[in-house]
């Protein structure tokens, strides 16, 4: 295993008993050949975090495209908001 950690391990983290060290983080970021933030960012709960998640799927969308996006995620919020 290139983490070089056990499958119980692998359990607890997935499971939030465990946190993954920085370091096993800069190795999965190595494995997967992406920024450790973009790790980060994934799994992350943080409102602006979440933002930038959204403004990179936007940045490659026609106008139009990104204008019904909104517009979608607009009606999707509100309606999310009413329960």
């Amino acid at each position: 295993m290139r983490l070089e950690i056990g499958a119980e391990a692998i359990s607890r983290m997935e499971r939030g008993q465990v946190e993954l060290t920085v370091s096993k983080l800069l190795q999965l970021a190595d494995i997967f050949d992406c920024p450790a933030n973009e790790l980060l960012l994934a799994i992350s709960t943080r409102p602006q975090d979440q933002w930038q998640l959204i403004a990179a799927r936007l940045k490659d969308l026609s106008a139009d495209d990104r204008q019904f996006a909104l517009e979608s995620l607009e009606r999707l919020t509100a309606h999310l908001a009413m329960k």
